[in-house]
């Protein structure tokens, strides 16, 4: 076959780089992550129908955020974590669905979350027995 000049691409047609020479290279410097904001979004299921453990691992690989899927209902103390909010960056809440009547509970911080939600669905026929299962064993 016919062989193609270097300073051609593959279509054979000449690349113009003038243009490109112009160009000036600037950088902008990094923004401070803790200046950055962004809402967490609620992950609201029935219980037994999202694993925590499966919670954590998707929104790990999603975000990359290690401790980015965080329970509305897990608190500690040295990652001053309370409500899905601590010290690390929270990219989804998980929550009981349908909600507990409780003071404090997620309907009154919906001022902190993207309005949007993600619902885990589970089969009721699988999910209803799995709870019942769950709560004998507890």
């Amino acid at each position: 076959g016919k062989r193609v000049a270097q300073s051609e691409n593959k279509r054979g047609v000449e690349l113009n780089l003038t243009e490109l020479r112009k160009c000036t290279v600037s950088f902008k410097p990094l923004v401070d992550r803790r200046k950055l904001f962004s809402k967490p979004i609620w992950i609201p299921a029935y219980p037994t129908s999202l694993k925590e453990s499966i919670h954590k691992s998707v929104i790990n690989q999603l975000t990359g955020l290690k401790q980015g899927g965080k329970s509305y209902y897990a608190s500690a103390k040295a990652a001053k974590l309370r409500f899905c909010f601590g010290s690390t960056e929270t990219a989804t809440c998980s929550n009981v669905h349908p909600m507990i009547e409780m003071a404090g509970g997620p309907d009154k911080k919906s001022d902190k979350f993207y309005s949007e939600y993600v619902m885990a669905i589970r089969n009721p026929m699988a999910a209803i027995p799995a709870y019942i299962n769950e709560k004998q064993i507890k």
